[in-house]
């Protein structure tokens, strides 16, 4: 016969990752801002910033 051993820990291990999940679900904002970081554009665009972008798009990012 052999023992399994670490079960309890794994049993914990995916509760927590339950706890996590329920955590982001659900509908969630982020801003502009927090989302396209300024190193982001500069590391991914041609712009500075989001505002410099949304600017030269000619797209009405209001609505």
């Amino acid at each position: 016969m052999f023992e399994i051993t670490g079960l309890e820990e794994l049993e914990k291990q995916l509760s927590q990752l339950e706890r996590n999940a329920k955590r982001f679900d659900g509908e969630h904002t982020v801003s502009f801002d927090d989302l396209f970081t300024p190193s982001f554009m500069i590391n991914y665009t041609s712009f500075d910033s989001i505002d410099e972008f949304v600017e030269s798009s000619g797209f009405d990012f209001q609505n």
